[in-house]
């Protein structure tokens, strides 16, 4: 794919098969946004976007193609753009700024994953170049200005955790903001 339209140096292939990133346990989420690149083709009909269920309270704290927590996730934003929440609505084959509230707090437990589901499965094919943890909802300033910004972190306050993707070397994304642990590669992805 061509790269993201931002200043960006690297970004993380995921294989659609093998291959996500291990998130660390972060308390008292609220929306989470990540530059990304979907593959329309993906290996399976039932690959996952994020899966952080494994928490008590958060259940349907996943959203894959098929399967969507409906009664957990709140407003769905592409490029700052308010859509309904479907796999369907988002658009594949190109980077794209996504953005999701959940529709309480939650806590996100360290066994959460990236481009799979809890587990080692339905592993979905992407590209990632930044992803971000919110405290609140964003307002549609504040969603305007993150997603036309690359490592603009918003309010301070806000923020919860911020993975930018800034070497090419390593099985961890590092978490820059001292507030989360870092992310890790399972296993290793390429980084171009």
């Amino acid at each position: 794919p061509p790269p993201p339209p931002r200043d960006a140096s690297y970004t993380i292939s995921f294989n659609g098969e093998t291959q996500y990133l291990m998130l660390p346990a972060i308390t008292q989420v609220r929306a989470f946004s990540m530059w990304v690149y979907l593959y329309s083709e993906q290996p399976n009909n039932n690959a996952y976007i994020i899966d952080a269920s494994g928490q008590p309270g958060n259940p349907e704290a996943f959203f894959g193609i098929s399967l969507i927590g409906t009664d957990f996730w709140g407003p769905m934003k592409l490029d700052a753009g308010q859509v309904a929440k479907s796999w369907d609505n988002i658009v594949k084959d190109a980077w794209v700024h996504f953005y999701i509230e959940s529709l309480a707090d939650y806590n996100m437990p360290a066994s959460s994953v990236l481009f799979a589901k809890t587990g080692n499965q339905r592993h979905m094919k992407a590209r990632l170049s930044q992803l971000e943890f919110w405290a609140r909802p964003l307002s549609v300033d504040e969603a305007v200005t993150v997603a036309t910004g690359f490592n603009l972190a918003g309010p301070p306050d806000t923020l919860k955790a911020l993975f930018p993707v800034e070497d090419g070397e390593g099985r961890l994304v590092e978490e820059v903001t001292g507030r989360a642990d870092d992310a890790q590669l399972v296993p290793v992805s390429e980084v171009t």
